[in-house]
């Protein structure tokens, strides 16, 4: 989705409005956000000056501690360490086979994107949807200085025990003077490196599955640093490799998501051509909104056409994706998915019954020998970014409320 700040780190404060939904009140603060409790944080530096600078410099663009930091506290506030990348030969991939449940699944685990990382933690969402919260959803990639720091982590979740899932970036998104070509030949290494040593420290010795999306969404053109283009694929695909590596050097037990949204924009390379191989993807995890591609779920009939979409031969929505990881032997996942009042400017129940339906049809059950094709986890879109919050929706929240979320507590 476009022009959505995601960052924990520098969400900014909203409105406490009331609401009734089902039987049970909730203000804006209570059921969504409460970013305001985690905006004295400051990020280091601008995306330009802490950039990585590109193969053959001496010398980095800020000063560098000598180690990266991390953040166990949103009372402090955390420092980037950069070094000067070296230009090196990607990491060693280990090949992973089809998916089982000795790789580490668990069933179907379910939870939520939140600006209030109290909200989810302590069990006030789960309590109020009757399901309890097994993986949050969190985002790191919004600026570099976050990427290297992890703060989308460090600051909201460093205590957190269940699933997590985590968008990595790779670079900046947005910036034109980033590349996967510069990526592809080593420039990123040590930004890479550095992450991926933050995120370890954080979530290496939880006992839940830690899940990162390298460059999420790159099939769609609002990103304009990632979008996948026909001249970019090649690079792409070697960039996303490398970075693999890397992050699997730090946190051998990662799961890669490979991420694209449910909708291609005119100009993408195609499924195929931009796939970076089985070898260093364990998840296929869409992004799904209600409205993506002009389709609007108003009834439940609505749901197949939407759910089986393909565009110029290739996967487009939710089933035909599943489709697709399936024959991969891949598992999938919706790391991201909600109503979207922007697109659609309707609150629409049907969309949350069919979704939830959907899931539940495909999940992956605790103790499954083969998850190829099944639902690992789902993370609601419910953070500080209007249209997309329950609590705008009244009919849609009470749909979810009165449905069962994830299978494995």
């Amino acid at each position: 989705m476009t022009n959505r700040k995601r960052s924990i780190a520098t969400a900014t404060a909203v409105g406490l409005v009331a609401l009734t939904v089902g039987a049970m009140t909730f203000n804006d603060a209570e059921l969504v956000d409460q970013s305001s409790k985690i905006n004295t944080v400051q990020s280091v530096g601008t995306p330009d000056q802490i950039a990585p600078i590109t193969s053959g410099s001496s010398s980095a663009s800020v000063a560098a501690s000598p180690e990266p930091t991390t953040s166990t506290s949103s009372s402090s506030t955390p420092t980037a360490s950069v070094s000067a990348p070296r230009t090196t030969s990607p990491s060693r991939i280990t090949p992973r086979p089809a998916a089982t449940s000795a790789d580490g699944y668990h069933g179907w685990s379910s939870g939520l994107s939140t600006s209030d990382p109290d909200n989810a933690k302590g069990g006030d969402f789960g309590s109020w949807r009757g399901s309890p919260v097994g993986i949050i959803g969190t985002w790191c990639e919004e600026d570099i200085p976050n990427q290297l720091n992890m703060w989308g982590v460090g600051v909201g979740y460093p205590d957190w025990q269940g699933d997590m899932d985590v968008a990595v970036g790779g670079f900046h998104r947005r910036d034109s003077s980033q590349s996967y070509a510069q990526a592809a030949a080593g420039a990123y290494d040590e930004n890479w490196r550095t992450g991926a040593r933050n995120l370890a420290s954080l979530r290496n010795d939880k006992p839940g599955i830690t899940y990162i999306r390298p460059f999420h969404e790159f099939n769609g053109d609002w990103y304009t640093g990632w979008f996948v283009t026909s001249e970019r694929a090649e690079d792409y695909k070697k960039a996303f490799r490398r970075m693999v590596g890397i992050f699997r050097e730090a946190m051998p037990k990662v799961k890669v998501v490979w991420s694209p949204n449910d909708n291609n924009s005119a100009g993408f390379a195609g499924v195929d051509a931009s796939y970076p191989g089985d070898d260093v993807v364990d998840v296929i995890g869409v992004d799904s909104y209600d409205g993506n591609a002009g389709v609007i779920i108003h009834e439940e009939s609505d749901f197949a056409a939407y759910a089986n979409r393909v565009k110029d031969g290739n996967p487009d929505a939710i089933e035909s994706w599943r489709q697709w990881a399936e024959k991969h032997g891949k598992p999938m996942s919706l790391p991201e998915w909600g109503m979207n009042r922007k697109r659609t400017d309707s609150d629409n129940p049907a969309y949350v019954i069919t979704m939830n339906r959907w899931m539940a049809q495909h999940a992956a059950k605790p103790g499954d020998t083969n998850v190829a094709g099944k639902i690992v986890y789902d993370v609601y879109y419910n953070v500080n970014d209007p249209g997309f919050k329950l609590v705008e929706s009244p009919d849609g929240a009470n749909a979810y409320k009165s449905l069962k979320w994830g299978n494995n507590s």
